[in-house]
């Protein structure tokens, strides 16, 4: 009866140690650093008749919730005599491959869903653009014809 009671108090001593035990986390991560961009052509000559191909525009926005953007002319999609000493001007269609005929009197908007997509422009694409000029709204006189075409792009 003593073997037994010895045995018992040893199990109770046994069960009554706590368990020794240990626990450690690792956090790892990789970041993708957010990009937003658009560029555009500088300054181009075109020609007064016809279709010119102007260059490439290039956008990229990795964001998950999309983006918006717009197109906008200066002068509302003319050319227009630089000096401000002629009322003639010069109207124009802006093209741009993807989109088609852009209108420009006034603010057109783009955003992810026209595009496909939120993944839509995750790596740099590129639209080619293009204006084609008609006849002048009066006289050909002679100076420089312009307009500033801008092209905006945000995170949403």
């Amino acid at each position: 009866m003593k073997k037994i009671l010895i045995a018992a108090a040893a199990s109770v001593i046994v069960s009554a140690t706590p368990a020794l035990a240990n626990t450690a986390n690792t956090t790892i991560y990789a970041q993708v650093a957010p990009v937003c961009t658009i560029s555009a052509p500088g300054t181009t000559a075109i020609n007064l008749s016809g279709t010119t191909a102007v260059g490439d525009v290039t956008a990229q926005c990795n964001n998950a919730a999309g983006f918006t953007g717009s197109v906008s002319s200066l002068h509302n999609g003319h050319l227009a005599d630089q000096n401000g000493v002629s009322a003639t001007q010069y109207p124009y269609t802006l093209t741009l491959g993807g989109f088609g005929a852009v209108p420009l009197n006034g603010t057109t908007s783009i955003n992810s869903a026209q595009l496909g997509g939120n993944a839509a422009l995750i790596n740099a694409t590129t639209f080619a653009m293009s204006v084609n000029v008609a006849a002048p709204n009066g006289p050909a006189y002679a100076g420089t014809y312009q307009d500033t075409i801008s092209f905006t792009l945000t995170a949403n």
